[in-house]
Order: structure tokens, then sequence, then C-alpha cells
């Protein structure tokens, strides 16, 4: 999948310092995007692994995004009901 990789910090951050992001070149939506700390350990991670992208009316709908935490060794799934196509 082609990509843009975005990495920004900001040293002044209180938990978050640094986010890296993978942006889907089509459809410039966002498919990975990792936050670390001040010690450059990955705190959370947003993925759209195994999601399906669809496009309905002209614009890219997602149905599903995972949210993990590495540290509390937990993860959240996002599913959303997509509208109907016209």
């Amino acid at each position: 999948q082609p990509c843009y990789v975005l990495d920004r910090r900001n040293p002044r951050g209180k938990k978050v310092v640094r986010v890296k992001a993978w942006i889907d070149k089509e459809s410039n939506g966002p498919l990975v995007a990792e936050a670390y700390d001040r010690d450059n350990k990955r705190i959370k991670e947003f993925s759209l692994g195994g999601s399906s992208f669809k496009k309905i009316n002209g614009q890219w709908q997602l149905k599903k995004m995972k949210i993990s935490s590495p540290r509390e060794d937990s993860e959240t799934v996002m599913e959303f009901d997509l509208p109907q196509e016209n």
C-alpha cells in the first residue's frame, strides 16, 4: 500500500512527545498512527489494519479501527455503520 510517513515531535508534550503516522496515498486517510513517550516507547497504536474501506458517494468510509495500549495490554475495536450508497 503506497503511503506517506509523517513523523511529528513535540518535546514539550506531557505524555506523548512523538507521533508517527502512515497515510494512504490514494484516500489520504490514516492507516496506522503510533504515539511515543519521552523514552521513545510506544504507548498507543491506532490501526486500520484488517479494516475495510469503501468509497460511498465519492468519499472514503471506514468500517473498523483498532486502538491498542501496549503498556496496559489493552485493545479497543471500534466498528462503524456505513451509510447506504445513493
